[in-house]
């Protein structure tokens, strides 16, 4: 099939480099989240002259305030990039797989800070202070956050500080009501002074590792130490004159890195998991679409002790490649990427495939891609997508288009 493309975010002469801050004056990229908050938190990152990645850290570390149901610093996921300035394509993969002996690490930070040593220009603690503001001051419920609230036992609720935090007298809190998670400002605000190294080594990894082992875990001192992303190149799929660049198909599944090749899902609704996910792209070259897991509703809906960090128990086999999806279609010779996606929820990659198809194929406007009916379970994931034709550089960003499904409660913006 063939696709084409959008986004050069190239800066022009006599802009502000990446790196240093400063406020952006016209179009300094666009983003679309599963979750608002986060969305407008990317948004912000971008206006301040941060590139496509320093927008994703933000915005995952958000998440795990803001859509605590779905993701968290237990869990982790998949992203895939792409790096105009030098015409290459990345997948970084940090999934909360579990090992041999099932002990499962997490793996959220740890991919984060890769994204950023990789391809971000802020300061970290730039990028971790929103997620910790959040946590510490309160951040009003959003749709998207009450309607996982409704699913949830609230004797769920007894099993967690963290999820109780988000409970009152039984019953969820309501749309708009403020929740505050000062566990979960603790330890961002230690992953903000002492970056990883504050989840892998020191006391609060010993408490991590005791109260993972306390709940049966198998998860030792090294296993959280040597537990790392997996970086490769991007799988490529020729379309036209573009290029498709999915995850590397070792890290969710050959279902997925086959997007395009006609492979049916190995997962079953029934092995699905929660997932939720976002796409950003900027105007020097880059963007990056990812989706993140923690293998059911805020996890096991057990806290590892007191280190609000929820355990995650083994995902069903087939699970992410069924339920996650992320794509760019890039044009190399014009150093443009011109289409992004990102899918969670049943059948994930048909959606994802379907949007893409819409957008370059047939030419829809990119909130008619998202919104359209499509086959199947596919329907019911949520797709979050933009569109650029001309390129998204500062001076012809006014063509680009951004949107956030229809079917969730999610945020689109364009950051100008």
């Amino acid at each position: 099939m063939a696709l084409a493309g959008a986004l050069l975010l190239g800066a022009c002469s006599g802009e502000p480099t990446p790196g240093s801050v400063a406020v952006v004056e016209g179009f300094a990229g666009l983003v679309a989240a599963d979750e608002p908050r986060a969305a407008v938190i990317g948004r912000d990152v971008l206006g301040r002259n941060g590139t496509a990645a320093d927008a994703a850290v933000a915005m995952g570390f958000a998440m795990t305030a803001s859509y605590p149901s779905r993701v968290g610093l237990g869990g982790g996921g998949v992203c895939v990039v792409y790096d105009g300035p030098d015409l290459e394509g990345t997948s970084i993969a940090f999934l909360p797989e579990a090992d041999a002996e099932g002990a499962v690490a997490p793996m959220m930070a740890r991919g984060l800070a890769l994204l950023h040593a990789r391809f971000g220009s802020l300061r970290w603690e730039l990028l971790v202070s929103p997620a910790e503001n959040l946590a510490r001051q309160g951040n009003p419920v959003s749709r998207a956050l009450r309607q996982d609230l409704e699913t949830v036992d609230p004797a769920v609720a007894q099993q967690s500080s963290v999820v109780a935090r988000f409970f009152r007298d039984g019953r969820p809190l309501e749309v708009g009501d403020r929740a505050t998670v000062p566990e979960l400002a603790g330890v961002l605000s230690g992953l903000r002074s002492r970056g990883v190294a504050y989840m892998t080594g020191g006391s609060y990894s010993e408490r991590l590792v005791a109260a993972a082992q306390a709940q049966g875990q198998a998860l030792t001192p090294a296993k959280l130490r040597d537990s790392l992303p997996q970086v490769a190149p991007a799988r490529e799929v020729p379309v036209g004159n573009d290029v498709l660049l999915l995850p590397a198909e070792e890290a969710v599944g050959p279902r997925t890195a086959a997007l395009h090749q006609g492979q049916g899902t190995s997962a079953t609704r029934q092995s699905a998991v929660p997932a939720a996910g976002f796409v950003v792209a900027d105007r020097f070259g880059y963007a990056v679409a990812c989706a993140f897991t923690q293998n059911g509703l805020f996890g096991s809906g057990r806290e590892l002790g007191d280190t609000a960090v929820m355990q995650v128990d083994p995902a069903p086999a087939g699970a992410y490649a069924g339920s996650m999806a992320t794509g760019l279609i890039a044009n190399k010779n014009i150093i443009r990427v011109r289409y992004g996606a990102a899918a969670s929820g049943f059948d994930a990659p048909a959606a994802l495939a379907e949007v893409l198809d819409r957008l370059a194929d047939l030419g829809e406007t990119v909130d008619g891609a998202v919104a359209a009916p499509r086959s199947g379970a596919a329907d019911e994931a949520r797709v979050q997508a933009f569109r650029c034709p001309n390129g998204a550089t500062a001076g012809s960003g006014i063509s680009c288009r951004v949107a956030s499904d229809p079917r969730g409660n999610g945020l689109a913006e364009i950051a100008n």
